[in-house]
């Protein structure tokens, strides 16, 4: 879990291992975050809402991760 963020506008989590992300993921994450880097993990799925309080996101990276679902 993340201590809040609340000026956050950039978040690097490439190459941590990350399994999968839900609804309530980055609810501590500022909603002003503008690009969200979750590249080289191993992410398989994010839930609906995953990303809906980042109406400011502008880059989201995803590559190297095994996903094989997400909902938006």
């Amino acid at each position: 879990m993340l201590l809040p963020l609340t000026r956050l506008t950039v978040l690097d989590l490439s190459g941590n291992q990350l399994g999968q992300g839900t609804s309530t993921t980055f609810d501590t994450v500022s909603p002003l975050l503008e690009r969200l880097y979750l590249h080289g993990n191993a992410i398989t799925l994010f839930e609906a809402g995953s990303f809906d309080r980042f109406l400011q996101l502008t880059a989201l990276t995803l590559g190297g991760n095994v996903l094989q679902f997400v909902a938006i």
